[in-house]
Formats: structure tokens, C-alpha cells, sequence
């Protein structure tokens, strides 16, 4: 009787290659999640707990390695549907946080003018473009945009010593600061584009605090609708989660109005994601290139991290004249 040899699933893949049957590619490592992480997720401590569990070990770098690892498989499976590098890290590690479970996810990128849908599974439903504050900014703002319609009201009555008008209430803080939020049920506005429920205030998940931002239509204005027909067009349909880079080329961010910190959506992806987007828990990305894993976004508690001013409301530099 012949010898057998036992061969894994990584000598296969290592003869495919040989044989070119399948490419090599290489993929950037998340985010790791670490000791310091702690300093960036509410629910740390949760989350140790859970991988504890699944590793049935107290040892700490044996769960870290395992969370490491899952975050990054994770990641690899998003990042081969061509979804981008930040976005397919964020939704892989909301995948391993054990309170959104079963939970329909959005996944907002400021950076890239992107939104994302994933079902209860995590598995990817749509994207589209979105539009969302550009101007320019001071960070002490950072406090500003998480303020109520109200408390805004009260803060420029203080400062400007009478009432101050709708449109300077709501273009107090034109910016959302990174961290995850509940959409809430959702309302028809007519001045919103999009039927039926067209939108969503936030509110922080941390502390349940309604904030003045809301996920909504964009308002029917020639400039951000030609925006984002025209990012649009680069993009391909909601149900590709490739993304070409070419499609921020259609935006002009200095020239566009101020979304008033809200989340401003197509009329096409309102109509057809509606009910999907109700109650749902939205993640809006950090602009920091490494930070994503955000929740109260708190830099200085960590000094040994430099983070990037957008992520704490600083001026956009392609504002700046």
C-alpha cells in the first residue's frame, strides 16, 4: 500500500498559484485591534469578553490575535468585492462586535462621499454617493455637531446676543463627528427628495442623545442634485459594490452647499432603501486614515496617536482659498 500524504487547503492554494489558477494578491492589514483600542470603542470590554468565550482563554494576546484575525478575513472578503480598504475594515470589525448582531449596518465615509448598506448577516446590500458638510471649520466645532436643534439656538443667542434664524441654527456645524448612531423611525419631509419616509434623525448609541444630523434626501437644489447625478455616473448602480476612483472626479466640494451636518441621499436610493435605512445603526467613519473603529470619538485620550484634523472637525484643505 502507497504512502498518502495529507494536503491543506494553503498547499492547494500554493499549487493553484504555481499553475496560475488563482493570483496572488495582497491586501493592507486593518487596523489592530489592541489594548489602546480601548480608547476608541465604547464596548471594549464586551468584546474581550465575547472572544474569551469563542477562544475559552484569559489570555489576553491569544483573544487579540483571534480578533485580529477574524476582523482581517473579514476584511479581505469586502475588499475583493472592490469595496474600499476603510469601509471593508469598519464593517469587518462592527461583524465581530457582539451588540450589532443581527443588526442592518450603514457605513458612511465622509472621506469618499460614500454610503453603505449591509443586511442582518453583514453581507453587502448597496452603496451610493452621498453628500455631506465640506466647509471650512474650527475644531472646537467638534462639540457644536453634536449639539440639538435647540441647544444650537441657545448657544448663538448667547453669542449673538438675539434669535437667531433658522438657516444660522442649522448651519452651526456643517460636519457629523465620527461615531455610530441609531437611525430611529423615519418621517416623510416634502422638502427632501425621495417618497415616502425620506428621513432619519441620529441619535448617539453611547447615550441615546438625539443629535441636530440626520440621514435624509438630499434638498432639491440644481447644484447637489447635479452633484450627485454626476457622481452617479461614475459609480454604476447602487447594487455594485465595485467603486472606481474616477468618481469623485464630478465633485466640486468648494461650491457645494452646506448639508447642515445631515447625511444628504438621492432620490433613487431613498425610494428604493428606505425602510432598510429605519432603524438601522449607522457607523460614520473617522477621516482619520487609521481611526475608524469610532464610537464618542475621543483623540486626546490617547496622546500616543496623531490624528488628522478633519476627525475632529478642522478645516478641509480644499476649502481653503
Amino acid at each position: 500500500m502507497g504512502q498518502r500524504f495529507v494536503i491543506t487547503e494553503s498547499d492547494r492554494n500554493d499549487i493553484r498559484k504555481l499553475y496560475g489558477l488563482i493570483t496572488e494578491t495582497t491586501t493592507t492589514p486593518c487596523t489592530t485591534f489592541n489594548e489602546r483600542s480601548k480608547n476608541l470603542v465604547y464596548d471594549y470590554d464586551q468584546i474581550i469578553n465575547s472572544y474569551s468565550a469563542i477562544t475559552k482563554s484569559s489570555d489576553i494576546n491569544l483573544i487579540f490575535n483571534k480578533i485580529n484575525e477574524d476582523i482581517n478575513n473579514n476584511a479581505t472578503q469586502y475588499k475583493t468585492a472592490g469595496i474600499p480598504d476603510r469601509t471593508a475594515c469598519q464593517i469587518a470589525f462592527v461583524k465581530i462586535r457582539p451588540q450589532f448582531t443581527g443588526k442592518k449596518i450603514i457605513v458612511t465615509d465622509t472621506v469618499n462621499q460614500l454610503i453603505y448598506l449591509f443586511d442582518e448577516n453583514s453581507n453587502f446590500v448597496a452603496k451610493d454617493p452621498l453628500l455631506s458638510g465640506r466647509s471650512q471649520q474650527i475644531s472646537s466645532q467638534k462639540e457644536i455637531a453634536d449639539m440639538t436643534y435647540d441647544e444650537k439656538k441657545e448657544y448663538l443667542k448667547n453669542i449673538l446676543k438675539r434669535e437667531p434664524t433658522n438657516d444660522e441654527i442649522m448651519n452651526t456645524a456643517s460636519f457629523l463627528n465620527p461615531a455610530v448612531y441609531k437611525t430611529g423611525s423615519a418621517v416623510t419631509e416634502p422638502s427632501y427628495v425621495g417618497s415616502g419616509k425620506n428621513i432619519t434623525f441620529l441619535n448617539k448609541v453611547s447615550d441615546n442623545k438625539l443629535v441636530g444630523a440626520a440621514v435624509h434626501g438630499v434638498k432639491p437644489t440644481k447644484q447637489r442634485i447635479n452633484a450627485l447625478s454626476t457622481a452617479k455616473t461614475k459609480l454604476g448602480s447602487s447594487e455594485e459594490s465595485n467603486v472606481s476612483s474616477k468618481y469623485l472626479t464630478g465633485y466640486k466640494k468648494s461650491n457645494l452647499e452646506l448639508s447642515s451636518g445631515c447625511l444628504n441621499l438621492s432620490k433613487d436610493f431613498i425610494d428604493k432603501y428606505a425602510l432598510t435605512i429605519e432603524n438601522s445603526f449607522l457607523f460614520n467613519i473617522s477621516e482619520d486614515q487609521e481611526n475608524y473603529y469610532v464610537n464618542n470619538f475621543t483623540p486626546l485620550l490617547d496622546p500616543t496617536k496623531c490624528y488628522s484634523p478633519q476627525s475632529v472637525g478642522g478645516v478641509n484643505a480644499d476649502n481653503v482659498t
